[in-house]
């Protein structure tokens, strides 16, 4: 065969390749995502649908909340009569009484879990995740465990009722000594700071039962364009330029306007943390060098609550984003930390 009869051929088969690209992309388009957003006080859970599928996405913490909009979900699903179903995971936690529940709910319904790239499924959410049949962790997922807490006192024990709950929710998920190892790893993790089990871990004690996303590719596109939409949307709801409010050698603290809060409501304050050299996320493990935060402030309690955060790579928020959390559980507000900073600015008076 000539060269020229070689070239032609080559190009036959890009031309061919690129018309089944085209064919292909053109049909994916077609694909019909349905999404129904349900908001609660602590987050949201949003109900994605193509025929056969339903994937429902939780982003916050789960509480009684959560099980209300969840109830919601779940009448919207078996009206769709999709036979395969996926829960989606982006939680630091909350209350294990309400985990517990979503957890019977996901194997009662036949759910699979699974947490994206990125993601996190801290505490609480912990249970929620092993309540899924097939059970995949993106590369970039997290999964995290560490005690119990009563009154804001870590309990170095677990009350009869509370561990043959929690064995009857791990038992079914994995083989009696992964579920003796797990339960060891949250009895002797402190409950103020997290486990992040390891890949090998997490594959090892059958945690992560499977490897491969099963999210419809158009359904994950929509759930992509979701999250950089809110993304958009937190960057653009600032108001203001920043100020300092405080800093030394280490860090710089900047806040700017806070939001005037609807009677009753707990004041909002943006801030952001600029660190002299690189910092290491105590919880991801992700080196960054700025922290966005949007926090509600309790003036009353002394306590701060994340609403949003977005770790950055370089200073004032540029560069490529390394982290970002949902809403995560309030904490008290403590002298001389950044949290001062944030209640002086919100609150308008000292801590005390």
């Amino acid at each position: 065969m000539s060269d020229g009869s070689l070239i032609n051929t080559r190009k036959l088969r890009l031309l061919l390749e690129a018309v089944a690209l085209a064919i292909a992309c053109s049909a994916y388009a077609q694909v019909n995502v349905g999404r129904v957003h349900l908001p609660y006080p602590n987050g949201n859970i949003d109900l994605y649908a193509t025929t056969g599928q339903c994937v429902l996405v939780i982003d916050g913490l789960m509480d009684d909340g959560a099980i209300k909009v969840l109830n919601e979900a779940m009448r919207q699903v078996q009206r769709l009569r999709c036979a395969e179903r996926i829960m989606v995971l982006n939680s630091a936690g909350g209350a294990p009484v309400f985990a517990y529940s979503v957890a019977d709910f996901l194997g009662k319904y036949e759910f699979d879990t699974e947490i994206l790239d990125g993601s996190i499924c801290f505490s609480a959410c912990s249970y929620v995740f092993l309540g899924g049949r097939k059970r995949v962790i993106g590369e970039r997922g997290k999964f995290g465990v560490h005690q119990h807490s009563r009154d804001g006192v870590c309990a170095l024990a677990f009350s009869d009722g509370e561990e043959k709950r929690m064995r009857t929710i791990i038992g079914k998920a994995l083989p009696a000594p992964a579920t003796n190892r797990l339960i060891g790893i949250i009895l002797g993790t402190d409950c103020n700071t997290m486990n992040l089990l390891s890949r090998e871990d997490l594959g090892a004690m059958s945690i992560a039962n499977a490897q491969d996303s099963r999210i419809d590719p158009a359904i994950r596109q929509a759930i992509d364009a979701r999250e950089a939409q809110v993304f958009e949307q937190f960057r653009n709801a600032a108001r203001g330029s920043w100020t300092r409010a405080a800093g030394d050698r280490v860090l710089t603290v900047f806040t700017r306007e806070r939001a005037d809060p609807t009677p009753g409501a707990n004041p909002t304050l943006w801030a952001m943390i600029n660190y002299s050299a690189d910092k290491a996320e105590i919880i991801s493990g992700e080196n960054y060098r700025s922290h966005e935060i949007l926090n509600e402030i309790d003036c009353e309690r002394q306590t701060i609550s994340v609403i949003r955060s977005v770790y950055t790579r370089e200073p004032m928020g540029a560069g490529p984003v390394v982290w970002k959390t949902g809403r995560l559980s309030a904490v008290p507000v403590r002298a001389k930390t950044p949290t001062e900073a944030f209640y002086k600015a919100a609150c308008g008076r000292p801590l005390q």
